[in-house]
């Protein structure tokens, strides 16, 4: 039975949000035993990666690979996006991690020029920036250089599914984000509020500095 726009707006959204959060779920369970707020020695860390060969349970690189085949990044990419942000520090130098990042990264290089409806790639772009800022990626695993071009059709990604209230639901932080920037003085030499962590053992935000500058940067230019 064909669904009015209304149904499908609601559907999308119950789908939407339900996988965040199943994608946050997940997150905490798969990493929360392997966290630790101490550096790990290159010895150990050399074990740790031999016993963990297997970062993933589900295979995350396939569900991102149908999702741009089938034209549905906005219902698939968030969900992936918080179950790699809530990731340990072994588990981003894995070799599995680091293909599933090198297409995360070679979907937002390429980003701008797909035909996607420009709300729903607001949030992709949100949800793309908190995994490219993250400081356990290994350094230049991220960059802007050309990538393979992607076999997409739009399908779902070219609706318009996706209102403020939605994006805010799916971006929790933007609503902190807007307080920050509200309560700051209009002088550029006044000091910045931090913002929260991003996950349960994300660095103080003291930290981030340096990998905000870095994410910013790298926005701007794909911008």
């Amino acid at each position: 039975m064909d669904l009015d726009q209304s149904d499908l707006q609601e559907d999308f959204s119950w789908n939407l949000l339900s996988l965040q959060l199943l994608g946050k779920f997940l997150g905490l369970v798969w990493y929360m035993p392997y966290y630790t707020t101490q550096r790990i020695p290159p010895t150990v860390l050399t074990t740790l990666r031999e016993t963990r060969t297997e970062p993933f349970p589900l295979d995350l690189e396939w569900y991102l690979t149908e999702s741009v085949s089938d034209g549905a990044l906005t219902l698939t990419l968030p969900w992936v996006c918080d179950v790699l942000v809530m990731m340990d520090a072994v588990c981003a130098t894995l070799k599995k991690t680091k293909l599933l990042l090198g297409a995360v990264n070679n979907i937002y290089n390429q980003l701008s020029r797909l035909p996607i409806r420009q709300e729903n790639k607001v949030m992709l772009l949100f949800k793309l920036g908190r995994v490219m800022e993250l400081l356990l990626v290994p350094h230049g695993l991220f960059s802007l250089e050309s990538s393979n071009s992607l076999d997409y059709e739009p399908t779902l990604d070219a609706l318009p599914l996706l209102d403020s209230t939605l994006l805010y639901a799916c971006c929790p932080w933007l609503s902190t984000l807007q307080q920050v920037i509200l309560k700051q003085p209009v002088s550029d030499s006044a000091p910045c509020s931090p913002l929260p962590p991003r996950s349960p053992w994300s660095p103080p935000a003291t930290e981030l500095s340096s990998s905000f500058a870095r994410t910013s940067f790298t926005i701007s230019r794909t911008l």
